[in-house]
């Protein structure tokens, strides 16, 4: 038998029957094909299992009719398709692609490569290849196939005789997974892309991807949610008072004028910022101002000054004070909900190398009065939100940070927010870990010379 290729429909793709015929509904990408009374064996074939063309086409009185239904579900993305050969499953493709992917032409003589943005990773027992140029993805089965992609990753010439080899080929080419070696280009502006850039941007965006994407609730059957509030590390805690009177005229200041003072500033006064300035900044930029729940799902969730997805709010604020009146210098978390400093356990050791650590050293500064080590606790934004739950999760930080400049504007003090952190050092010293709160950001405080 040669080799076949078969088609099925895509999981969580939904066909409503009606008396006109039906509709095929896809929950991953919401998109909508209506289908004729005439097309519904071709669907209801399709539900029970996987089906050559001319096999679905035979689903109809009308053989062109069934070609042509089979072409449009295709073209709609609402079928998988796999390549079999006696029996034997070669490899999946979900979505499928148009029928010419099958098809495509290879010269021979070219040499082919695998294009620089491809990748493979473990999925279901088998190998799953994937590229942030295509939505399609191609789970491999057959190991020589995977033999495949390491010659093309080298160079592989076309002279192939085997026509499970050729299909896949041609779909690799069809893809843009694999291409003709020697087309650089001059100024290429993909050439500004890395391969974990472009990755995070293809799969966090509808129409680059295949995937379920934004609030679908993927965990809410299987574990409850993460809670608003961090559970406490210890029961040590320093109150913060609310704005005095003369820091609360401060934060009044016009808006407009606020926005044009904003700045970084890495240099700082030899004053130091005091308790009532650092509460009266918590206060106006990142306390819990209300908690409500979501009528429709019982969902609860809190209102801040700073802006989150869904107002799930997932970033945790760890200040690091080396220098502020009325605070002792240590490691802090700050509790959103009650206003206040939580002192968090460390070792004096590591302690005392945090505190010795100077984020502007490189760059001929003094070390600012406060750190705001920024975490993430990724469950929070994840158990809601699939295929953006990251991405969320640094819009939320940028919200935040522009926050934290509006307020230390305000006030007076001297805000920068720094681009990198060590996540796996600060874990550590938090005790702390990566994989379920990991650190991702951070912004320095100290007295401005003004």
């Amino acid at each position: 038998m040669m080799t076949q290729i078969q088609f099925t429909l895509r999981s969580k793709v939904y066909f409503y029957e009606s008396d006109r015929g039906g509709s095929l509904i896809s929950m991953t990408d919401k998109k909508t094909l209506s289908l004729n009374a005439d097309a519904v064996e071709v669907v209801n074939g399709l539900q029970s299992g996987w089906l050559t063309e001319d096999e679905a086409a035979e689903k109809t009185n009308d053989l062109n009719l069934g070609y042509f239904t089979l072409i449009t579900m295709q073209k709609a993305g609402m079928l998988d398709a796999r390549i079999v050969n006696k029996n034997k499953k070669l490899f999946t493709l979900s979505p499928s692609p148009e029928d010419s992917a099958f098809k495509k032409q290879i010269e021979s003589g070219t040499t082919y490569h695998l294009n620089r943005y491809a990748y493979l990773h473990q999925a279901e027992d088998a190998l799953l290849l994937e590229s942030p140029l295509t939505p399609c993805r191609i789970t491999i089965f057959d190991a020589k196939l995977t033999g495949m992609i390491h010659q093309l990753c080298t160079g592989m010439r076309l002279d192939i005789a085997g026509d499970d080899a050729k299909t896949f080929l041609s779909v690799l080419i069809a893809l843009g997974i694999a291409e003709p070696a020697g087309m650089e280009k001059e100024n290429d502006p993909m050439d500004f892309w890395q391969f974990h850039d472009l990755l995070y941007y293809a799969r966090t965006l509808d129409g680059k991807n295949a995937y379920p994407t934004g609030g679908t609730y993927r965990f809410r059957e299987k574990r409850p949610t993460i809670p608003i509030n961090r559970e406490s590390v210890s029961d040590t805690f320093i109150a913060l008072p609310e704005p005095t009177e003369e820091l609360a005229e401060s934060l009044n200041t016009p808006f407009s004028e606020v926005l044009g003072m904003r700045q970084s500033q890495r240099e700082f006064s030899e004053n130091f910022i005091t308790l009532e300035e650092l509460g009266a900044f918590f206060h106006a930029a990142a306390r819990i101002k209300s908690v409500q729940t979501i009528p429709d799902n019982g969902e609860i969730v809190t209102m801040r000054p700073s802006p989150s997805g869904g107002a799930r709010h997932a970033l945790e604020i760890y200040p690091l004070i080396k220098r502020c009146e009325g605070v002792p210098p240590g490691a802090y978390r700050y509790d959103a909900a009650n206003h206040r400093l939580e002192r968090v356990p460390t070792t004096p050791d590591k302690l005392k190398k945090m505190l010795e650590e100077n984020p502007y050293e490189f760059l001929g500064g003094e070390s600012p009065q406060i750190t705001l080590n920024i975490s993430a606790r990724i469950g929070r934004t994840a158990w809601k939100y699939e295929s953006i739950a990251y991405k969320l999760i640094n819009q939320d930080m940028g919200c935040l940070y522009q926050t934290f400049y509006l307020v230390a504007t305000a006030l007076g003090l001297a805000p920068c927010a720094l681009g990198s952190v060590n996540t796996e050092k600060l874990g550590k010293a938090h005790g702390i870990d990566w994989s379920e709160e990991p650190f991702i950001g951070a912004f320095t405080l100290g007295k401005t010379n003004d």
